[in-house]
C-alpha cells in the first residue's frame, strides 16, 4: 500500500500546503509586527511634538510674565507720561 502513487500525490499535496500555509501564517505575523512598530513610530512622533509644544507654551509663560511684570509696567506707563489711576474706586461694586 505505501508504494501506491495516489498515496505519495496526496501525502506530496498536503506537504505542499503545510509549506503553504506555514508561509501564510508568517506573512501575517510579520505583517502584524510591522504595524506594531509603525504604531510605535508614531506614538513617538506624537510625543515628541507634544514635549516640543509644551517647552513652547512654557517659553511663552515666561515671555508673557517677564513682559507684564509690575516694575516693568510702571516704567512703561510712566514713560508714555499716562498718570497711572486705579480702574476702580472703593465705592464702585
Amino acid at each position: 500500500m505505501p508504494d501506491d502513487p495516489r498515496h505519495a500525490r496526496s501525502t506530496m499535496f498536503k506537504l505542499v500546503y503545510l509549506v503553504l500555509l506555514a508561509g501564510a501564517v508568517s506573512a501575517f505575523v510579520l505583517s502584524l509586527r510591522a504595524q506594531r512598530l509603525e504604531a510605535a513610530h508614531v506614538t513617538t512622533g506624537a510625543l515628541d511634538q507634544a514635549r516640543r509644544l509644551d517647552r513652547a507654551i512654557e517659553m511663552a509663560r515666561l515671555d508673557l510674565a517677564r513682559l507684564s511684570a509690575p516694575e516693568r509696567v510702571e516704567r512703561l506707563v510712566r514713560a508714555s507720561g499716562t498718570p497711572m489711576a486705579p480702574m476702580l474706586t472703593p465705592e464702585t461694586p
